[in-house]
């Protein structure tokens, strides 16, 4: 898989994606991606939505991992100063210890997680 982080930093880095720009203009959250909304990890993510393909529904995850993401995504607003989801998102990655990397790859532009490099 070809992939480059738009910031011209290390392609090897280990990484996690989390979010990719479909062709329709939409964004699509992995695992990864939903547990970072509600602060849970993809594995748990997985556990309880399962292997079922595409974008994971909010309405078909628990009430109070909605509760969180809601909080979460208010929170996120209050500091980031915009509405925006992707930017709330970055703000939410940065507080959470992730470093958020914009990136291109087979699948498409997205964003990828990896740890902070100056740690």
């Amino acid at each position: 898989m070809t992939r480059r982080r738009f910031d011209g930093g290390n392609t090897d880095a280990p990484f996690t994606p989390i979010l990719r720009f479909q062709a329709d203009g939409e964004l699509a959250l992995n695992e990864a991606g939903v547990g970072l909304l509600c602060g849970v990890s993809a594995d748990r993510v997985h556990a309880v939505v399962g292997d079922e393909p595409g974008p994971h529904n909010p309405s078909s995850l628990p009430p109070r991992w909605q509760a969180t993401a809601r909080r979460r995504l208010a929170e996120a607003s209050a500091h980031a100063g915009t509405e925006e989801f992707f930017t709330q998102l970055m703000w939410l990655a940065e507080r959470d210890g992730w470093q958020p990397i914009a990136v291109e790859d087979d699948n498409g532009y997205g964003v990828d997680l990896i740890e902070p490099e100056d740690r």
